[in-house]
């Protein structure tokens, strides 16, 4: 099964309409029947991966920052840096893989708060 499966399902929508809305108006069916304005097939689906299929990273973060004694959000001004084009940025597009990222993100992690060291070791922990 694949995700695109997923979204087509329609007892997906009827649960999630039903979920969220809290209205349980079924057709003869019963099942809710979904329109968009396009009047065709969905093209695409947006969304947001953390907190919401994957855990939070800001909790993790947060966690690993209190638990090695590190200024907390220190590792949240290490993710901002660079605005659009940095280095988090960059990641969450897909545009670096996982093996450049970590080394990269303790590179820049220890200049961002050059009092704490950043290993490859201790960054591994934000994989999923």
């Amino acid at each position: 099964m694949h995700i695109g499966w997923l979204f087509q399902s329609s007892r997906l929508q009827w649960a999630w309409r039903a979920a969220f809305l809290g209205h349980n108006q079924c057709g003869p069916h019963g099942a809710w029947r979904w329109t968009h304005s396009g009047g065709g097939p969905y093209r695409a689906v947006i969304f947001d991966m953390g907190g919401v299929l994957i855990p939070s990273p800001g909790r993790l973060v947060a966690e690993w920052e209190e638990q090695n004694h590190i200024p907390s959000g220190t590792i949240l001004k290490t993710f901002v840096s660079g605005g659009e084009n940095g280095l988090w940025m960059r990641f969450m597009r897909g545009e670096m893989t996982v093996e450049t990222f970590l080394p990269e993100f303790g590179r820049l992690y220890s200049e961002t708060a050059p009092n704490f060291s950043c290993t490859y070791e201790q960054v591994k922990i934000f994989r999923y």
